[in-house]
């Protein structure tokens, strides 16, 4: 079965086996998607394609990464204080 995009359901990722696979909540997906995580909303079931989310958790993970960076840049000048 395709899709007007030459997509077809198997392409998809239901949204909790994407949770399970991440070893997150649902709840946390629902705020990646608050936060511009591509997907599609079929039959009020939520999907996901891999070549959507995967550019979007990457970006993600490097925006924590720096953001731990920074913590630990910041509590070394206040333990050197």
């Amino acid at each position: 079965m395709s899709g007007e995009a030459g997509m077809t359901i198997g392409e998809l990722i239901p949204e909790i086996e994407l949770a399970k696979a991440l070893k997150i909540s649902r709840a946390s997906l629902g705020k990646l998607r608050s936060q511009g995580l591509p997907y599609l909303r079929i039959g009020g079931r939520v999907f996901y394609r891999e070549a959507d989310f995967m550019p979007v958790l990457l970006a993600l993970c490097s925006r924590t990464s720096e953001d731990e960076k920074q913590g630990r840049v910041e509590r070394k000048k206040q333990a050197s204080k």
